[in-house]
Formats: structure tokens, sequence, C-alpha cells
């Protein structure tokens, strides 16, 4: 690849310090996991179907897999490689431009691609059915997982109904007035840039804490106005506002042959409107106040929705505005900072003004003037040689009993549907599946529902199969932890060697596996401190592992300065509630780390210094 230009790597450098301003790291290095012998094989439930509808059929779906990604199609073979491939060589692009989205992830994340018998619909969320009933794309995600799913079936959308802002605007002072200029009625599906646009919200719900749903999906829209091919990508270019679509060019020849033969009686066809740049989307539309863009959170109808939206439109707009017009070397910094502040405390004009120098309507107003005469500059870098590497076609087969099961059945917990993951799940599990990974998201679905001695024979059996999830170690442990708590086998009420290393085990093995994750070294502290003996130097140096993954979270600080203290190590505990007391979020937190230092050993004092002695004059002869 070219050097990329000072401007682009400038811009670079940006992006990934704003994408990357707070939050523990995204990912540990695998530590080395404990050897361990196999056990007794586990009984595992059993289920008695007494109802029909709790064992569907099986599902004829596909599978695949390519980094990162698993793939659950029921689309043609061929739309499947077309857009995986597109995809794979948008995710080369997205990590020339900002290499933060190389970072290793936990799980693969799950594309599920739903083309025929109305598939996307079991997972569309059941609180706003009015918002969903023109969605294509579903992002879900939890803290370990997260699934991206897309109806491949609708060609066109009727959104008219679907902008919760559609008859809201904003006139230059920032007040509302009604509107009704540019509702559309039809709307052209773009899958790929669905899919586009989901895997950039993936990427940056992984962020801790997560950007404001507003910061979410300008950044986004950005990406997916983004130009490549495998020798150049274009970065923040805008398209032309006067460039005519297939769709409009069609139309407008179908008018015009109906001019042409006297028709007066055909009515006129009207093209369905495309996902267009901000320039053009926001023509003829009034602006909503910057408080109410500011305010939609990441689970509204606007943020889950985005076409046709003039929220998501404007969004983008803003974003742009501030990066890469031609006053952004002096929007940048202001932008960052309201980015910075808004992550720790509630947008308001206030804020706004402190930031940018300008009133909420003042910025309205540069908006609507940007948005009709945008003058900004775009960044081009260009590939060496052949350029983006062809990606492999995909290897599809028929997806077995229990990915399907998985794969669905997760993403349906996500989605909010609890019993109909539940069913997913069991119904491969009944027809004999045994694949760890079923079972192991059977055991966590079990401990969710408070079912613990089911879930505890799914995940023993998970952990035997060796399976990669570190969750379902984790919560084994907690489970092995909790069962020796009401019956601990150590003097003084203390668990006993046995009960320790049953513990301990699955949590050393979590520690192997990705997503790292701070309840890993508190359950392992809360162990420790209810050993009956005292912690090996190689125990103790899984807390100082700990303390380097997360060492902004409180808690993990907290517990674990309390452990040392127990132990009579002062000197790291004393190191430890001074890192607390900088980082705690509030006094709240502050005052326990106060009172924690207030059970520290005084210091003794210093030796007092030897009085320095003069030379004796050297003898002379």
């Amino acid at each position: 690849m070219n050097s990329l230009p000072s401007a682009f790597a400038l811009r670079r450098a940006f992006l990934s310090g704003l994408l990357a301003f707070a939050g523990r790291p995204l990912w540990a290095a695998p530590a080395k996991p404990l050897d361990v012998s196999d056990e007794a094989p586990i009984e595992l439930p059993k289920f008695v179907v007494t109802e029909s509808q709790i064992l569907p059929p099986p599902e004829p779906w596909r599978y695949a897999e390519f980094p990162g990604f698993e793939v659950l199609t029921n689309a043609s073979d061929r739309s499947t490689q077309r857009l995986v491939r597109e995809f794979r060589l948008f995710q080369t692009a997205v990590s020339a431009i900002w290499p933060i989205a190389q970072a290793k992830t936990a799980l693969p994340t799950t594309l599920i691609l739903c083309g025929r018998r109305n598939a996307f619909s079991a997972f569309m969320p059941d609180d706003n059915q009015s918002a969903e009933q023109g969605m294509v794309s579903i992002f879900l995600t939890d803290k370990e997982q997260a699934s991206i799913v897309l109806d491949l079936q609708a060609s066109t959308l009727n959104i008219s109904s679907l902008d919760p802002n559609a008859n809201i605007s904003a006139d230059p002072t920032g007040e509302a007035t009604t509107s009704t200029s540019g509702i559309v009625s039809d709307f052209r599906v773009d899958y790929y840039k669905q899919l586009q646009r989901e895997y950039v919200h993936y990427l940056l719900g992984r962020s801790e804490p997560r950007p404001a749903a507003w910061l979410e999906e300008g950044l986004s829209q950005l990406f997916m106005a983004m130009q490549y091919d495998r020798k150049t990508i274009r970065f923040a270019q805008i398209e032309d506002p006067s460039r005519v679509s297939e769709d409009e060019a069609s139309a407008a020849q179908m008018n015009a042959n109906a001019a042409d033969a006297g028709d007066t009686v055909t009515p006129t066809v009207v093209a369905p409107a495309t996902d267009s740049d901000f320039n053009k989307a926001l023509q003829g539309r009034g602006l909503i106040s910057m408080q109410q863009m500011f305010e939609v959170t990441h689970d509204s109808p606007q943020a889950r929705n985005p076409l046709g939206s003039r929220w998501a439109k404007q969004c983008y707009a803003f974003v742009h505005y501030c990066l890469y017009s031609t006053d952004s070397k002096t929007l940048q910094k202001p932008f960052l900072t309201f980015v910075l502040r808004t992550s720790k405390e509630p947008p308001s004009e206030a804020l706004f003004k402190e930031c940018f120098g300008m009133s909420y309507s003042a910025m309205l107003q540069e908006l609507r003037s940007y948005a009709g005469f945008t003058a900004y500059k775009f960044q081009e870098y260009h590939f060496k040689g052949e350029g983006m590497p062809e990606p492999e076609p995909l290897a599809l087969r028929d997806a077995t009993d229990a990915e399907t099961g998985r794969i669905k059945g997760e993403a349906l917990i996500r989605a909010g549907h609890a019993d109909a993951a539940r069913n997913a799940l069991i119904a491969p599990y009944i027809r004999g599946e045994r694949d760890p990974r079923l079972l192991a998201s059977l055991g966590l679905w079990e401990h969710t529902a408070n079912h613990d001695d089911r879930a505890r024979k799914f995940l023993e059996a998970a952990a035997q199969g060796k399976v990669v999830r570190a969750r379902a170690y984790l919560e084994l442990a907690r489970l092995r932890y909790t069962e020796a708590q009401a019956q601990p086998g150590g003097a003084n009420g203390r668990l006993s060697a046995g009960q320790m290393a049953a513990v301990l085990q699955p949590l050393m093995t979590a520690r192997t596996q990705l997503p790292a994750m701070p309840e890993v070294y508190l359950l392992t502290i809360a162990a420790l401190a209810n050993d009956e003996s005292g912690p090996t130097p190689e125990q103790f140096a899984i807390l100082s592992e700990g303390i380097r993954i997360f060492p902004r979270h409180p808690e993990l600080i907290y517990r674990t300065a309390e452990y040392c203290l127990q132990i009579g190590r002062p000197e790291p505990a004393a190191d430890l509630i001074e890192i607390g007391l900088k980082i705690s979020p509030n006094e709240k937190v502050a005052s326990l780390f106060l009172q924690l230092k207030a059970k520290l050993p005084p210091v003794p004092p210093a030796p007092a210094s030897a009085p320095a002695t003069k030379a004796a004059p050297a003898r002379t002869k």
C-alpha cells in the first residue's frame, strides 16, 4: 500500500482517538491454561415434549465461516456469496482507514441472512411494531457477542409512517414547527449498505462506554458512504445531489412516454427513494432540534430504523461538518471535547456553547447551509500492486441442527424473545445434538432462567467438551463456588483445597479465552478470600493480571486492595487505594476507598540518617 497522505493520516489518527476515547482494552493476551484431567461423564437433563410446538421440525439453513464471523443463511448461495464478498472488501477498506477495527474479537459475530419464509420477522423486537414494519436489518448485541440479521426478501419498503420526526422540524431559532415536505412513501433497499451500517455499529458498540446514538449513526453513515474498489478508497466524499438514480431515470422515461402518447389517465410514476447522502436527503426537509438529535437512545425507533429518517441524516451532516468541512480545523477540537464531555454528563445547550462557542440554533443554521452548499474535503487512498486481496469464496454447507438452534436461539435471546429462544435451543438437543457450543448456550440460558441445577449439568458437559466460551466457564465456576459456600469443607467455615481447585479450574480456563471479563478476577478474589490457606505466588500474580487488564474498574481495584489488606500485604493495597481514588466515578465510590485507606497500618517513620563524617586529611611525609 502507498503511505497515507498526511491529511488522511491526521484524520485517521483523530478518528481512532475519537473512537477509543475511553474504556478498557477490548481483549487480553491469553494466559497459559492449567492442565486438568478428564472428569466423569455428566448425566444431562431430560426433556419431555408435551406440546407439539415445543419441538418444531429442523429448518433448512446453510452455514459458513470466515474470520470473525459465522454465517447462517436461507438465501440462495449466489446471493450469500455476493453479499459476503462485498462485505469482506468493505471490512478491508474500513481497516485501512480505521486500524482499531482490526482488534481481536471474542466469539465470532453471527450474520443471519433471511432470504425466504419470512424468517426475518422472528427477530423483530416486540416493543414498537409500528417502527419495525419497515426494518430490513437488526443489530443485536450483549457484552459477549453480537448478531447482525438482514431481511433479503423485500426490495422496497413503505416508510411514509416510519420517521418518528416526520412532522417535526426546527426553524432557525430552534423552535419546533410542523412540516410535511420530503415525506417519502417507497424506499429502495440496499442490503449491502445496511450490512455495512450494522457492521460499523458493531465495531463502535465494542467501546466502553458505548458512544452516543447520534455519534454512532453519524459515523456509520460516514462509512456507508465510503466509495471503494480494490485499488482506491475515497472517504467522506459526498455525492452530487443532482445525480439521478436508475429508478428515477426509469420513472422519468415512463412518464415521458405516457405524455408523448397523450395518456392523461395513467398516474405519474414516482421512483422509490434511495439512501442518499445528507445533502440530498435533507433537501426540502426541516431539521430537528439539536437537543432532540442528541437525546435519541440506541433502543429508540429512530436509532433502530434509520431508513428515511432525517435524524440519521442530520447526525451524518453534523459529524461530516465537524470532521471534513472546510472549517474542520477549527471544529475538530470542540467536537472531540463535546464527545468526551457528553460521555460523562448529559448533553445540554450550555455545554454545547462551552465547547463550540455557539448556540443550538446557530449550529442548525450552519447545518442547513452546509446541507445546501457543501464545501468540504475528502480523502483518497491508493493501494499498491493488485490492490485489496480478493476474498476467498465461502465454503457453504448445510447447517447442522445444533448450529441452527444455537445461532438462532442466541440471537432471539438478544432480541428479547425468551420463549422462542428456549425452543430454538432445546429442539436440536431433544433430537440428539450434543455439540459443546450448543450445551454451553443451553447452560447459560438455564442459568438466566434460574434453573441452576439444569444449568450446572449443561455447563459441566460443555466444559468437558472443551468448549471455547469464556462466560460458560465463569458461570460454571460461580455455580461451584455457591455450592462450596453452602457446605464449606475447610477449617473455620472456609473452602477446602478440593473445593478451591474445583472453583479455580474453570476460572483459569476462562482467563485463556476472549473476551477478558472482570467478573473472572472478582470471583477469583472472592474464592481466595475464603481459602483455608493463603494464596500461592501464582495466584497472587493472577490478581495483578486482572489489574493490568482492567486498570479503570473501581470494584476490581477495591476488592483486590481489600484482599491485600486481609492477607497482610499493605504496600500493594496502599498503591491500589490511591489508584481507586483517582478513578472513582463519584464521591460515594471515593468514600469507600477512603474508608479502606483508614484501615492501612501506619507507615513506620524513616530511619534517621547518620551524620556525614569528614574524611581525614591525607598524611604528608
